[in-house]
């Protein structure tokens, strides 16, 4: 998860990104909010109030690396310095 660091952090802006079990196959799954606007990798998408979006695909060593992309440029469309974010990390207890 990557978004604004403070005491009172807003909840957006933030970057999501997680491997998720999906009838026995494993997706990679970012999600972002706000949605980001002409960035060249994000899928443009209609501009109908929605507060954020997502994209998905089956797991792999591409798609996981793709995901690094995906953050940082939906990062870069928040307009903050690269010292404002907080990056936190976890998984899922068995």
């Amino acid at each position: 998860m990557v978004e604004l660091g403070g005491w009172a952090a807003p909840h957006e802006p933030y970057c999501f990104f997680g491997v998720v079990d999906d009838e026995g196959e494993r997706v990679a799954v970012i999600e972002t909010a706000p949605v980001p606007r002409d960035t060249g990798v994000w899928p443009e998408v209609p501009d109908d109030g929605r507060p954020g979006t997502s994209v998905s695909s089956p797991a792999s060593e591409d798609t996981i690396e793709a995901a690094g992309i995906f953050a940082v440029t939906a990062v870069e469309s928040w307009g903050v310095a690269p010292w404002d974010v907080a990056l936190t990390f976890g998984h899922r207890a068995p």
